[in-house]
């Protein structure tokens, strides 16, 4: 409730809308877990290309989005607006693929009373 001189209560609005404008709007939290690729190593290079590509990932005067690790899970923590959320998205999308030295194990079971034609279909 605000009481007050007509001026005074023009001059609370005014300041009131100034500040609306100013205002940042809340980042988003995101986890992004990784299958491939080492969450720290996708976070160093996160960090190295926010600071040379600052304006890539600081459109509209955001501040940078805060990156971090959770190494138990190999994820990312991301905090930043949507745009910078996706921008990020589709980085660790291009970064977190399966290397040609990181086949799945090759496994020979050699079956001794089934058919293994029948078990193949």
């Amino acid at each position: 409730l605000v009481s007050g001189s007509r001026e005074s209560v023009s001059r609370y609005e005014q300041a009131i809308a100034t500040f609306r404008k100013l205002e940042v709007p809340v980042p988003d939290l995101r986890m992004i877990p990784l299958r491939h690729a080492s969450a720290a190593d996708v976070a160093s290079y996160l960090a190295q290309f926010a600071a040379e590509e600052q304006g890539l990932l600081r459109s509209g005067g955001r501040p940078a989005p805060f990156i971090d690790v959770i190494d138990r899970t190999n994820t990312l923590v991301v905090s930043g607006s949507d745009e910078q959320q996706r921008m990020i998205g589709t980085l660790v999308q291009s970064l977190d693929v399966q290397s040609a030295g990181e086949r799945a194990p090759l496994r020979i079971l050699q079956l001794q009373v089934a058919d293994a034609a029948g078990l193949a279909r």
